[in-house]
């Protein structure tokens, strides 16, 4: 492999937006809710930084690069201090709560969780 055919890889391989979205499956039959929490997953993909996306992917996927997994979503109904984002790398799936009353309160969560240096510990087996 040339230098020039790596990089033509690498790129191919960067999150972008488009791609992240690509790969984000929609789920069948939603509810109100859960339709309103989807939307603000795909808001928050879509707003997205390449950085910020990297993160997403790694916290979804494992990985900080398209692997070409689709990324399935799921949501539960957790409230409070147990509310969080979580995200299952093995099967490249995040669920996500549905108590989050607006967009900013959602991205403002999903984002510290992507920040966190938790949000990479893998505690469940």
């Amino acid at each position: 492999m040339t230098v020039s055919e790596f990089f033509g890889l690498y790129k191919a391989l960067n999150a972008t937006s488009e791609r992240v979205l690509d790969l984000i499956e929609e789920p069948s039959a939603m509810n109100s809710a859960e339709k309103r929490i989807f939307s603000y997953l795909i808001t928050f993909v879509s707003n997205s930084r390449q950085d910020d996306l990297r993160l997403f992917l790694r916290f979804v996927t494992g990985s900080s690069v398209l692997l070409g997994e689709s990324i399935r979503v799921s949501f539960n109904n957790t409230e409070g201090l147990a509310r969080s984002p979580t995200a299952k790398t093995c099967s490249c799936a995040i669920e996500l709560p549905l108590s989050y009353s607006a967009y900013p309160e959602f991205e403002q969560e999903l984002s510290k969780v992507l920040s966190s240096e938790g949000a990479w510990a893998m505690d469940t087996i």
